[in-house]
């Protein structure tokens, strides 16, 4: 429920900046501004200043500006600075304010959230595998210690750019490894999440986490044999060790015949050689010694303003192509139109994020404001794009486009819309029990 709340008001900021551009690019190009409101349906608050009625309706997924001979009808007597007597490039001006404030401040979101400081986990910037699981399709082709070159001919050099290629909704990657001084090729399949839970087996390679003991178990082999939290582990019978994993893989590979294992530990600066039998866990059905892995340490980075400005950069470029890319898999039918998510997903997504601090909400404000940015701007006739759409077909005819028309294009693409509304909103409710939590 909190988190409903805290979604309305993300979206409303979304909403209002969103509307904000077309309302200044109006008052710019002095076209009269009837009503500005923030939401749909009836009001719940509203002051008139100047010619203008401000608003506030009660239903939060979306907004309006509404213009003085934005919609005249063709018996409708407007004044000379209605909308429609306009030029067309004020017309469009005021079209493109909308989409392109969401776009501007999605930048000015990442610089902020850059220069704040983004959560940072140091074994991530690596690019070497940590594990390889053996019920994934990687197995037998990836092994532990590879380094990952590239995915799908883009190259990756640590794991923030490994999530991020291999979490596009593909079914096949191909990967190119190098071990040791070899090149390896490989292809691997990847299960798609499931769209109403979106649990997903991954792609079943994960990174090097640290091999760093966050707890000893009390009447364990090794708090015997001497181990302590926070020893780090090097090596296991004289093998090096890269990770967490490595330690667990090797553990439960123990054979009693082989005695006590030598494992080598980095403690306060010290190397020590500890000895340790490990013992068959009966619930786990597998040897352990009785040793937890630490979580990994994560710092908060910032960055200076400059180089907050590129990373702004390039990430809105990469929200953008992700769009795309969405859209031409959803086109293609590689993807299922279930993934997509609507205002009632985009409010439970809001408010988590506004939970788990400023860094992942002002990511999220950008990556929605340039979801609705780019998707304003597509040729429908309801959009601001298609608004721009029917201002280039009157700049080269010469002619407006006629009332009949337009209003039957918009109930055409209205209902399609509502449509499209009506599922992905009710994709938003199984999804996320979003009834269920409304009613507690």
């Amino acid at each position: 429920m909190l988190n409903l709340f805290l979604g309305v008001f993300v979206l409303g900021i979304l909403v209002l900046i969103h509307e904000m551009g077309h309302f200044l690019a109006a008052k710019f190009c002095k076209i009269p501004v009837i009503k500005f409101s923030i939401g749909f349906g009836p009001k719940v608050f509203s002051k008139k200043v100047g010619e203008t009625e401000y608003q506030i309706a009660a239903v939060p997924f979306g907004g309006f500006v509404a213009m003085e001979g934005d919609a005249p009808k063709d018996d409708e007597n407007v004044s000379e600075n209605a909308f429609v007597n306009h030029p067309i490039w004020q017309r469009a001006l005021v079209a493109f304010g909308g989409p392109a404030f969401n776009i501007i401040s999605a930048y000015v979101f990442l610089v902020i959230m850059f220069m704040n400081g983004i959560p940072h986990a140091p074994y991530l910037d690596t690019n070497i595998v940590g594990l390889v699981s053996e019920e994934s399709s990687a197995f037998g082709q990836i092994e532990r210690g590879d380094k990952i070159i590239s995915i799908n001919e883009k190259s990756v050099s640590n794991w923030t750019d490994i999530y991020t290629k291999l979490g596009d909704l593909s079914k096949k990657y191909s990967l190119v490894l190098l071990r040791g001084k070899d090149t390896i090729s490989a292809v691997i399949d990847v299960e798609l999440p499931d769209p109403m839970s979106l649990e997903s087996k991954g792609s079943g390679i994960f990174p090097p986490i640290p091999a760093i003991v966050g707890k000893v178990d009390e009447n364990s082999a090794a708090n015997s044999a001497g181990f302590l939290a926070g020893d780090s582990i090097i090596a296991i019978n004289e093998e090096d060790i890269s990770s967490w994993y490595a330690v667990s893989e090797t553990i439960s590979k123990y054979n009693d015949s082989l005695g006590e294992i030598s494992v080598k530990i980095a403690r306060n600066g010290k190397i020590l050689d500890l000895n340790v039998a490990p013992k068959f866990n009966e619930e786990h059905k597998r040897y352990m010694i009785g040793i937890v892995m630490a979580n990994p340490s994560t710092q908060i980075k910032s960055y200076p303003f400059l180089q907050s400005l590129q990373l702004a950069y390039r990430d809105c470029i990469r929200y953008s192509l992700m769009i795309f890319e969405t859209l031409k898999k959803l086109v293609s039918r590689l993807i299922s139109p279930e993934y997509l998510s609507g205002p009632v997903g985009i409010m439970q997504m809001s408010g988590a994020a506004v939970q788990s601090g400023l860094s992942s909400l002002l990511q999220l404000l950008a990556l929605i404001g340039i979801n609705l940015g780019i998707l304003n701007l597509m040729p429908l006739v309801i959009t601001d794009g298609g608004v721009l759409s029917l201002l280039l077909i009157e700049a080269i005819t010469r002619k407006p486009i006629p009332n009949a028309v337009r209003e039957k294009l918009s109930y055409i693409v209205m209902v399609a819309f509502l449509c499209l509304a009506l599922f992905v909103t009710f994709n938003d409710i199984m999804r996320f029990n979003t009834i269920e939590k409304i009613l507690k």
